[in-house]
């Protein structure tokens, strides 16, 4: 598979060009790149390579793989979980109660993947819009009655908006953040489509303080571009400002595994002003990343050998980015009878690298296991409750567990 690749000398944020390598990750595949079994071996690797600017702290990837056709063809949605569809309904209801909108909200979602979350605000009466890259993702958003404009947001796609989402008074954009190559020009144009005084953008991204501590090296991806703390997520902010007003408007039992959610308001809006101190950076966080991710990986590569060598016969549960990237990673990958995942459109193909088949939840009473690894150990509750009725004998293990 051919892929342009282009490596960037500055900074992301602050253009700075003090930049120390932190992590590498070799021969790297991307996460939604499933393989027919007659097109395994064709795809994409590119080493990944982990740097953190010494000027602003912002930990970051340099090169810039084109993805334009990769995400014309994305499907990944997390709308199959109740988990998941729960947080959706949940942010929306918290957006409308504790910032008084009514029925009059506009909404625009980057990111929007197949509406799912955009429909939770318009069931409270708001007009929503979405931007999305994925043909098959915006096809399915607008059979659910969410219109969508496809492709990236960039500069020039504020011009696209519907005139009449403008100014809009809620920019929100879940999990697709970190996806961005120029999170600066993507903050001055969202302040550009806010309404001065009511609107607030709402960020949900992959937490560098929870992927350090848990060691998820598995969301260090080809299409992540940026890894922050709210620490440099608050100084980004305010550099374009815009102010964090909270890290709080959910609890912890109700966001996702790896979830810093921030809402943040234009400096000049009648929001109020925030209470949050914004400590200095903290560089030295990534230092060690190289030594506790390869340890992380022995870890996983041992408790698959020492399950093989007790006769147990072993599966994996998330053909997300998670399981993914995670066997890309391994050396004893091959070993995985299968990965299970709910995700219809998955079933049938195989995982990049490692070439494991992803099949439906039913194939663990099909052709059991004795041990069931999840790589979504976000939704390891949701995850048990489905499947022990298809092997209640069967141990299920969180990945957070074997690297923990």
């Amino acid at each position: 598979m051919e892929v342009a690749i282009n490596r960037r000398a500055n900074c992301r944020a602050c253009k700075g060009t003090d930049l120390r390598k932190c992590l590498k990750l070799e021969n790297m595949p991307l996460t939604d790149d499933l393989r027919s079994q007659q097109n395994q071996g064709l795809e994409f690797f590119h080493d990944i390579e982990v740097f953190t600017c010494e000027d602003c702290g912002l930990t970051q990837t340099l090169d810039e793989v084109e993805l334009t056709n990769y995400y014309n063809d994305y499907c990944y949605t997390s709308s199959n979980s109740n988990f998941a569809k729960d947080f959706m309904k949940c942010l929306a209801n918290e957006l409308y109660s504790k910032f008084c909108f009514d029925s009059n909200c506009k909404v625009i979602e980057v990111g929007s993947g197949d509406g799912a979350q955009l429909s939770f605000f318009k069931l409270l009466g708001a007009d929503v819009y979405g931007v999305e890259p994925s043909e098959i993702l915006c096809n399915v958003s607008r059979e659910n009655g969410i219109p969508v404009y496809q492709g990236f947001f960039e500069k020039e796609t504020i011009q696209y908006l519907p005139e009449t989402l403008k100014p809009a008074n809620i920019v929100l954009a879940t999990y697709t953040f970190d996806h961005i190559p120029e999170p600066s020009d993507f903050l001055d144009s969202t302040r550009e489509i806010l309404d001065p005084d009511t609107g607030i953008l709402v960020l949900e991204i992959h937490d560098l303080d929870k992927i350090i501590k848990r060691k998820e090296f598995c969301l260090f991806e080809h299409e992540h571009y940026i890894y922050m703390t709210k620490n440099t997520l608050s100084h980004l902010l305010k550099i374009h400002s815009f102010e964090p007003v909270t890290f709080d408007l959910l609890s912890d039992s109700q966001k996702r595994g790896n979830s810093l959610l921030v809402v943040a308001k234009p400096v000049k809006s009648k929001h109020v002003k925030s209470s949050i101190k914004i400590d200095k950076y903290e560089i030295q966080k990534t230092m060690t990343l190289t030594k506790e991710i390869g340890q992380a990986i022995e870890d996983i590569d041992k408790f698959i050998e020492n399950m093989v060598n007790c006769g147990k016969k072993i599966a994996g549960y998330g053909a997300g980015g998670r399981g993914v990237m995670t066997l890309a990673a391994l050396s004893k990958a091959q070993h995985m009878k299968y990965l299970c995942d709910q995700n219809e459109s998955f079933h049938g193909y195989f995982t990049p690298k490692s070439n494991i088949q992803i099949v439906s939840p039913r194939m663990l009473k099909d052709k059991p296991v004795d041990v069931l690894l999840v790589f979504s150990f976000g939704y390891i509750d949701e995850i048990k409750n489905q499947v022990s009725k298809y092997n209640p004998n069967m141990e299920i293990i969180s990945l957070l567990d074997v690297i923990g």
